[in-house]
């Protein structure tokens, strides 16, 4: 509930409790002999026992209805009734029946006298309070309970006119009811005149809007200023300061200047307010005809009442255009042969799967015919008592053909995922497997990415590579291109060697940052590297074991290498060959320069020549013969 309406009722549930304090205030008198407390003053009428306890339960019952008790509430506006009827009653047909009651009463109170029963005026008080309490709820536009208010607030304005004017006729009547039996009775009148604050008079007295500001700060000046300045006025001639002309032409000219000084303010107060208003609605205009979503409101019959600039822009309308016509115009078909339909079962069922909250993409189309895709959300908003339907709309053109632009790209993306031979994988931080293409699943040995994802890559890793491929990871997330050659062992136990190349892929706001790792299987490298070694092991063993002389020699003649059963055959030491004495070429005899010409020959042809004999000329002069190859 609103503020305001707590306020009000608040302030009603105080009323129900003052007027209950006076009637057991005045009980209490009746109980101990107290006469203040019985009539005020010596001079006044008495309030007597029945019209007090009439008070303590209409007051109860009034704070009742808004504390949520309503059935005990209405049990006591009944009591209140019969105690206003049935003194009228015993009075009518001279019974005694009631006044018997109370004597009785008194007796069993330990003789205290309760004096007579209630009068004419405040039975009729009551007899209105008991109906108005027992309606609360119920009627039209205005409730019987406000009418029953009035009539009481009438009645104790009587009363109260009677004590302060002393005039004859209705001091005679006026005086048989008590001065604080009008005044409880304008409290409880007011109370019960706001019981329904959003209904009636109460609805209109204490709206915000210019007609209740106004009736809220002019109405007590009406009633109290002509009753106090007539007061005083006849205060003046009693006193014999002026006589009854002079009277009355004082009271009109006070009511006047008072009455349009309260209505001048008044009206600056409302232009104020007006101002403020109109101020924040052209506010409100300017953002909503700047904004960029369109902004369309329509009535229960879908007539549309507001069209914004985005929206003009979006349908291609002016406002002036499309203004008065129904928002179905705005739709295709079949929303639009079915949009009455769908107002009329909202209103009939008040479900709706747009309004309030809900968004979706829907079909629209332009002045022109084209159909566009647009986000709406409908909303539901009261204006007094006429309702009215705001759509925000947003045109997702754009975005769809991202999204048709970003899901193509996606597609040619992972076709030339699907398709790269090598391993491509997605990986966490953490080394947890989010997607792999069919060229890793044939290396990983899996059976689908599934099964991939669910066993992960951890287990594959050799267990001497472990601890590196985490740093592998690290290294990249950091950004840098990290690189690792290590070993695996698939899921149905092949041995692979891989080559990993990993770089981190861009951050997403909501999901932890991603790892691609590029891996090429080079298994069939690192064989023949291995075979390669075991090869150049078993040479080196030769080259160094002195059973052959072995050298390697450039095309020019010049010996690059040479074992020490070569050095020793031709009789040089190996820090001459070291610094490039030796010569092949001056070592052979001329003789042989042919063969050995044909033997390079063959060798840049074939990469072989025939082993063939051949002499080198020793250090010290004399011919050594060797088998050449």
């Amino acid at each position: 509930m609103s503020s305001p309406y707590m306020n009000i009722c608040a302030k009603v549930m105080a009323a129900g409790l003052l007027t209950s304090a006076i009637g057991l205030m005045t009980l209490a008198g009746w109980l101990l002999d107290i006469d203040v407390l019985k009539r005020i003053h010596p001079g006044f009428p008495l309030m007597f026992p029945d019209t007090a306890l009439a008070f303590v339960l209409s007051g109860l019952s009034l704070s009742g209805i808004h504390a949520g008790y309503s059935k005990v509430a209405r049990s006591g506006a009944y009591i209140v009734l019969l105690l206003a009827v049935l003194p009228v009653v015993d009075d009518a047909t001279g019974s005694g029946f009631y006044v018997s009651l109370w004597r009785l009463m008194s007796n069993q109170a330990g003789g205290v006298d309760f004096g007579g029963h209630m009068s004419l005026m405040s039975s009729a008080a009551f007899a209105l309070a008991g109906l108005g309490l027992a309606s609360v709820g119920k009627g039209g536009a205005l409730p019987p309970a406000q009418l029953a208010a009035i009539g009481m607030l009438a009645i104790a304005a009587f009363g109260l006119i009677g004590y302060a004017y002393d005039v004859p006729w209705i001091h005679a009547f006026a005086r048989t009811m008590a001065v604080h039996t009008a005044f409880a009775a304008a409290v409880l009148g007011l109370g019960l005149l706001f019981a329904e604050p959003g209904r009636g008079f109460a609805a209109v007295i204490s709206s915000e809007l210019s007609g209740g500001i106004l009736l809220r700060r002019l109405l007590p000046y009406i009633i109290a200023v002509p009753a106090v300045v007539g007061w005083l006025r006849l205060r003046g001639e009693y006193a014999g300061l002026y006589g009854m002309n002079t009277g009355l032409a004082l009271f009109a000219l006070s009511n006047i200047i008072i009455l349009t000084v309260l209505l001048y303010r008044s009206a600056q107060l409302l232009n104020r307010k007006d101002s403020a208003l109109h101020e924040s609605e052209q506010r409100a205009k300017e953002i909503i005809d700047n904004t960029l979503d369109g902004i369309v409101t329509a009535n229960e019959l879908g007539v549309i009442e507001s069209f914004n600039a985005a929206a003009g822009l979006m349908f291609g309308y002016r406002a002036d255009e499309i203004i008065g016509k129904n928002v179905a115009l705005l739709m295709p078909e079949p929303y639009r042969s079915n949009h009455a339909r769908y107002i009329a079962d909202y209103l009939r069922t008040g479900v709706g799967r747009l309004m309030n909250g809900g968004r979706e993409e829907l079909c629209a189309i332009r002045r022109n015919g084209e159909l566009f895709p647009i986000e709406l959300a409908l909303a539901e908003v009261w204006s007094g008592q006429r309702r009215y339907f705001i759509a925000l709309i947003y045109d997702i053109t754009q975005r769809k053909q991202t999204l048709d632009l970003l899901r193509a790209s996606e597609k040619r993306l992972r076709a030339v995922f699907d398709a790269e031979p090598e391993c491509v994988k997605i990986m966490t931080a953490d080394g947890s497997l989010l997607d792999i293409n069919p060229a890793g699943l044939s290396m990983l040995e899996a059976d689908s990415v599934e099964q991939a994802v669910e066993l992960g890559c951890d287990a594959l890793i050799a267990p001497h590579y472990t601890e590196a491929f985490r740093v592998f990871l690290k290294s990249a997330l950091r950004g840098d291109t990290a690189s690792l050659q290590f070993e695996i062992t698939g899921f149905k136990g092949t041995h692979r060697w891989l080559d990993a190349v990993a770089t981190a892929l861009p951050a997403e706001d909501t999901k932890p940052r991603t790892l691609l790792v590029v891996a090429r299987d080079v298994t069939q490298r690192q064989l023949a590297e291995q075979a390669l070694r075991v090869s150049e092991a078993r040479y080196r063993r030769v080259f160094e074991s002195d059973m052959l002389g072995i050298g390697y020699w450039d095309a020019n003649g010049g010996i690059l290498s040479a074992n020490d059963k070569l050095l020793d055959i031709i009789g040089y030491s190996l820090e001459e060959m070291r610094a490039g004495k030796l010569d092949w070429m001056a070592m052979t005899p001329p003789e042989h320069l042919e063969s050995d010409r044909d033997a390079l020959e063959s060798i840049r042809e074939t990469g072989v020549c025939t082993p063939f004999e051949k002499e080198y000329i020793h250090k010290d002069g004399h011919r050594v013969q060797v088998l050449d190859r």
